[in-house]
């Protein structure tokens, strides 16, 4: 039941960028590398067996179809209604190669300040395709590499917090963002313990993560939070989330949670869009209101794109998988 934990996700992402501001959308952020971390390992270890050409295939069909729709029916908006370059510092229009490449392919976001950015948020997208590439490398080939990878993360947010260094440099980096992914592989490798858990422990843990996840990012918009409570909270949701995974993972996937899961990276891609139109024509400042006008359009829009992905795309990445199978 992972499809409803990454739609959970995409909306509070959603509600950060539109609505409220602050940082529970950046926690959900660290919420989807982990999942990533958990899913990819067991993937790479199950279906794809390691093998590269069917497992990039596939990323790069679930990834890139959507994105470039999104990405091209918004150059198209940005050319057309100059006002959107004011609305997001992403959507500022430049001539460089390296722009045309960045917003092509992605990934080079991770490696250069980037001026435009079609779909602002996919600098956390090109992270994720790094991490794909680690997990497959070495992170997802044995336990004790993914508890490697897993003790170089939490040295790295050790050492950035001992420097004094500002709460995005444990955020948007490749470094900052082994810790979640490290995290997700390393729960792969203790499923068996986890498997041996009845399902109302499971439940418990279940529900006990998530509680922990919304009190602590909640928190973060009280007045006057600390330092440390703001830094603490970073890895408390984190425990959250890894009790949340853990625990979904013991449970069918029932057909309306594929669904969520098919919606989740389509929400994510459009809001932005979809957000400066409503804002653009209905001539609502972003804000609470913008929020609630804007996520039921996203919504039917990302709906549309699953569909679609569903009734192209999905029977190639099928094929990839029997590919793999028939080997």
């Amino acid at each position: 039941m992972f499809g409803a934990l990454r739609l959970f996700f995409s909306l509070l992402v959603v509600y950060t960028h539109l609505a409220a501001g602050g940082f529970i959308g950046g926690r959900a952020v660290f919420g989807f590398y982990l999942l990533s971390g958990y899913l990819m390992t067991l993937v790479l270890q199950e279906r794809y067996l390691f093998r590269p050409g069917p497992y990039f295939l596939n990323r790069a069909l679930r990834l890139y179809p959507d994105y470039w729709l999104v990405a091209g029916l918004t150059l198209i908006i940005i050319i057309k209604i100059p006002e959107a370059q004011s609305f997001h510092s992403a959507y500022q229009l430049r001539n460089g190669i390296i722009d045309y490449l960045g917003n092509l392919l992605i990934f080079p976001f991770v490696v250069y300040k980037n001026g435009l950015r079609l779909v602002p948020p996919t600098w956390s997208v090109a992270i994720e395709m790094v991490h794909y590439f680690l997990l497959w490398l070495v992170v997802a080939r044995r336990k004790g590499f993914a508890l490697l990878a897993l003790a170089v993360g939490a040295g790295f947010h050790a050492w950035s917090l001992a420097n004094g260094e500002p709460p995005y440099a444990r955020y948007y980096s490749v470094f900052a963002s082994l810790l979640p992914f490290a995290l997700g592989a390393t729960l792969y490798f203790y499923s068996p313990q986890v498997q041996a858990l009845d399902r109302k422990k499971a439940c418990a843990i279940g529900v006990a993560g998530f509680l922990t996840f919304v009190v602590t990012g909640t928190m973060l918009y009280l007045p006057n939070v600390s330092p440390f409570v703001f830094n603490a909270s970073v890895y408390v949701n984190l425990l959250g989330v890894l009790g949340m995974v853990a625990a979904l993972s013991q449970f069918p996937v029932p057909k309306w949670d594929e669904w969520c899961g098919q919606l989740a990276y389509p929400v994510f891609l459009v809001h932005w869009l979809v957000g400066f139109l409503v804002s653009h024509f209905l001539n609502i400042p972003r804000g609470g209101r913008l929020y609630c006008v804007s996520l039921p359009i996203a919504l039917v829009t990302a709906g549309v794109l699953a569909y679609s992905t569903r009734l192209v795309i999905d029977p190639m990445r099928s094929s990839v998988r029997r590919l793999v199978r028939a080997k």
